[in-house]
């Protein structure tokens, strides 16, 4: 992929290759809560494609360890293309950077995702996400605002942080609904920020810091096959209208 990093004000795009190996398993304490564990080793490779900021070689090798950790609660249920119940995630996460210790880090994560069914066709969605990590001065810094990730239109990788704050909210309509599939409508709203590098905590309330898109999309599901959804996605930052974008994935957003 090709990645944007960021040193200070200055942007720089680095083609990113990552190999890796990873293994993890988790087991039920009761039901619905389950507890995992697992580790992961990466080799990354950066080579700058431009000059954006100095580094004194143009590439960059990484080895890398990981172990990581996570307990969830989840009470969430699937009819068709409708989501139903809660869902709660505490997540935490070491990397090991051998020879840069700099780039090495911990990150916690608390997330919950709430969902409720409206009338015959609607459904409600919502997510928060608090994520802090260790502060160091880095452009490899753990948390991303990216389009895919978490804010629908903003772009790719358009900031890292070493703490982040987002909110989903989305409302979704099934307004054709056959045996084999199904069309939904969506309109929603994204928020994110993040805590720049080496600063203090309260950057992460910042002006400038926040982004905040609405916007509408379309879902195609294929009732068939569970969970099998095409999704578009187009918004625009509410707080700087020349902001906006498209969004395509699979599957629900959240």
């Amino acid at each position: 992929t090709i990645e944007p990093l960021y040193e200070s004000d200055t942007v720089s795009f680095f083609n990113f290759d990552n190999n890796s190996i990873s293994l993890g398993g988790h087991a039920w304490l009761v039901d619905k809560i389950k507890f995992g564990l697992g580790g992961q080793f990466m080799q990354e490779k950066y080579e700058q494609l431009d000059q954006g900021f100095f580094i004194p070689t143009s590439i960059i090798y990484f080895q890398k360890y990981q172990l990581r950790s996570s307990l969830e609660y989840n009470t969430t249920q699937n009819t068709y293309e409708y989501i139903e119940g809660t869902k709660a995630l505490l997540y935490v996460e070491s990397i090991f950077t051998k020879g840069y210790p700099e780039n090495s880090f911990t990150k916690f994560i608390a997330q919950i995702n709430q969902y409720a069914i409206l009338g015959e066709r609607g459904n409600i969605a919502g997510k928060l996400s608090l994520g802090i990590s260790t502060n160091n001065m880095s452009p490899f810094s753990p948390f991303v605002l990216d389009g895919i990730l978490n804010v629908r239109g903003i772009g790719n990788r358009i900031e890292r942080g070493t703490a982040e704050f987002i909110g989903n909210i989305e409302y979704r309509n099934s307004f054709i609904s056959r045996d084999a599939f199904s069309i939904q409508g969506a309109v929603f709203a994204d928020y994110g920020t993040t805590r720049m590098p080496g600063r203090n905590f309260s950057s992460l309330f910042k002006r400038e810091q926040h982004y905040l898109f609405t916007g509408m999309g379309i879902r195609f599901h294929l009732k068939k096959w569970f969970k099998t959804c095409l999704r578009l996605d187009y918004s625009v930052n509410s707080l700087d209208l020349n902001q906006q974008g498209f969004t395509f994935g699979f599957g629900q957003f959240f």
